[in-house]
């Protein structure tokens, strides 16, 4: 030790003035030098600190990302200081400073940390989808970082409402997700250094007009300017990537420009942005090319966006596919003529086009893919090209002016909500080729009433064709099931013909048809049988449905149980259950509005134990009876196990509604 203290003699020894060395000092300094090396594991604190420790200083929390060495290390700023301001409802009240000013370097223990990063929940990353922002900023107006910040991390300034201004420094080269989101920032610069804009980086900036973009951005990610106001985008030289809806929304945008060196383009880019009259790409992109302000891949065989189009377009020779998202949300296009190299219409491509009309689909159109047209409120009628196989979810879903329909031989499919929602929609013309129709594949459509199935369909849908204006129905040979509520609500619907290939009747297939008295089932058919407007099983014994029934019904004798919301929505007055009947399930008599009494004439049979199903709708037997006065049944046996469930469960479905009497046995 004692060597070790000559060799720093002179190092340490401290002059005064006359050029004479002052001892006392000296010394002083050799025992802290003993110390240091005897005890470093008491002097040193800086060597318990580590990569990840939270760090609060000032006004910010931190965390450190490199540590201390011979070099400075590296801090995150992730949060401010709760001491400094109360956040006990942030979304209500909040008094955190109004200015904020990022150190460039933090002191912790025995170490200087520069603080290079910003971002939330602890993390200095690039990714992620958190919603909860420790990195509040509340009320601050200002905020400035230092020249040492190269990340602005996800959810940095997110919902910073006041925050109208900020420069960002020249050192920062990616913004992450949602950095800037739900500020109300007027204009941004962003420096040449910046290679990289996370998805939402400025999303819902609605007061943000304009944007300074420099040569060095790589990629901006998805919905980065989504919602925002910016005006127009001159996107730089040396941009490789627009993610997914970069600039969708942006209501006030009226000029886009992309540069030659762009190579991917994602979906809906420019979707929704009503005033885009200008889409170009510079000259000399390998990758792109504009047209009528349409973008193309550079051989034409790809539409890659059309937010830009308007009115009446016929799209260029040549054209193979309509990309996913292309035209979607547009609202100047009026009409749309495909030439008939056209193969593909991409999932959501005229998506939400509220003014389209009329669409000329190619002749070779064999993929209409997911939403292709949903939400063309305007769109009138459709002729669905013959190689088409498959008539996607959501095709053509809540198109609201929709009157006429046509479609090839060639489909097999009618996937769930397809024409869901097409009010005027008056015929359903559905080819043998069809196989399945999928779950409210031609739900409320209240003018549809005339439908012809094809010989082919094998499965109707749950709600496939409920609350339509049907009045006949006439299944097909080779229908073998009836899905959930498949036609409920067609109250117009007199006559529904079940041919015997039907082997699955599921509840409610024919709820609230009031009107349904003819019931006819083959004789043929090995599973149900009809009977005065009752459907039954083969047996006899089990009363599926009775959608007719109407005034005061007593259930046949002979028949065991009344199945799930049999006689649900009738217009029954009275009801009589014999005691032949040992089993109700769940919502047999549901929603009887004009339902005044009802008398159990046994005290032996089983009711449904729940009340409430997976959705918290009610199932028991009397759910929405609103003017149920009395149910009546023999008095109860205590002793007898069946009979005291009985009771219990009546009871309990009878909660609220009118009064139960318990009859004396007779004789």
């Amino acid at each position: 030790m004692f060597i070790c203290l000559a060799k720093v003699y002179a190092q340490y020894a401290v002059k005064e003035d006359g050029g004479r060395l002052n001892k006392r000092r000296f010394l002083l300094r050799c025992f802290l030098m003993g110390c240091l090396l005897l005890f470093p594991a008491v002097s040193v604190r800086a060597a318990d600190a580590k990569k990840g420790d939270t760090v609060t200083d000032g006004t910010f929390n931190y965390i450190l990302l490199k540590m201390a060495g011979k070099k400075n290390g590296k801090a995150s700023v992730y949060g401010i200081n709760k001491r400094i301001f109360n956040d006990e409802d942030q979304d209500k009240k909040n008094d955190s400073p109004k200015k904020l000013v990022v150190p460039p370097q933090i002191k912790y223990d025995n170490g200087y940390y520069d603080v290079t990063a910003t971002g939330s929940s602890g993390k200095a990353t690039l990714s992620g989808t958190s919603s909860d922002y420790q990195y509040y900023w509340g009320r601050a107006e200002k905020i400035k970082l230092p020249d040492s910040i190269t990340v602005i991390g996800d959810n940095s300034f997110a919902k910073a409402e006041k925050l109208e201004k900020i420069n960002i420094p020249k050192g920062v080269t990616a913004i992450g997700g949602e950095a800037f989101s739900g500020t109300s920032l007027k204009k941004i610069a962003l420096p040449a250094t910046v290679e990289y804009l996370g998805r939402a980086a400025f999303w819902k900036c609605e007061k943000l007009a304009k944007v300074t973009f420099h040569e060095g951005m790589e990629t901006i990610g998805k919905w980065a300017f989504q919602q925002s106001g910016i005006k127009q985008a001159a996107l730089p030289q040396g941009l490789l990537e627009i993610k997914q809806a970069a600039f969708s929304k942006c209501v006030s945008l009226k000029k886009a420009s992309l540069p030659d060196s762009v190579e991917i383009l994602g979906a809906g880019v420019f979707s929704g942005c009503e005033k885009l009259k200008k889409l170009t790409v510079d000259e000399g992109s390998l990758s792109f090319q504009a047209v009528s302000g349409m973008i193309y891949t550079a051989d034409g065989k790809d539409l890659v966006d059309g937010g830009a189009a308007s009115g009446k377009c016929r799209l260029s020779d040549g054209l193979e596919t309509i990309r996913k998202c292309a035209f979607e949300s547009n609202g100047k296009v009026t009409s749309i003529i495909m030439p008939d190299t056209v193969r593909a219409v991409k999932d959501g491509a005229f998506l939400g086009c509220k003014k389209l009309k009329k669409a000329v689909l190619g002749s070779h159109v064999s993929k209409l893919g997911e939403s292709a047209f949903a939400n063309c409120a305007a769109l009138r009628e459709i002729a669905i090209p013959e190689p088409v196989k498959r008539i996607e979810k959501n095709a053509f879903y809540r198109c609201t002016s929709l009157q006429e329909m046509t479609m090839g031989t060639e489909v097999t499919a009618i996937e769930a909500y397809a024409f869901s929602g097409c009010h005027v929609l008056s015929a359903a013309a559905i080819s043998g080729s069809v196989s399945k129709i999928g779950t409210e594949a031609f739900y409320q459509n209240m003018s549809l009433k005339s439908l012809d199935l094809g010989e082919g369909v094998k499965s109707i849908g749950k709600k496939a064709f409920a609350y339509c204006g049907l009045s006949s129905v006439s299944l097909p040979e080779t229908v073998t099931s009836l899905k959930n509520a498949a036609f409920q609500g067609n109250k117009e619907l007199e006559k529904m013909v079940i041919p015997a290939s039907v082997t699955e009747i599921s509840d409610n297939v024919f709820a609230f048809c009031p009107k349904l008295a003819d019931l006819e089932v083959s004789e043929e058919n090995e599973q149900y049988q009809s009977q005065d407007g009752m459907l039954l099983n083969k047996q006899g014994n089990r009363l599926i449905a009775w959608p007719s029934a109407e005034g005061d019904v007593k259930i046949s004798e002979g028949i065991t149980t009344v199945g799930s919301y049999a006689l649900q929505n009738t217009e029954i007055n009275s009801l009589v259950i014999p005691d032949t009947v040992l089993k109700i399930e769940e919502g047999a008599f549901s929603n009887c509005q004009e339902l005044v009494w009802v008398q159990f004439e046994g005290n032996e049979l089983l009711l449904p134990a729940g009340t409430k199903d997976k959705d918290g709708v009610s199932n028991a037997l009397f759910y929405g009876c609103f003017v149920l006065q009395t149910v009546s049944a023999p008095e109860i046996d205590e002793e007898d196990e069946l009979q005291a469930v009985f009771a219990e469960r009546l009871k309990k479905h009878m909660e609220g509604n009118g009064t139960i009497a318990w009859l004396k046995p007779s004789g």
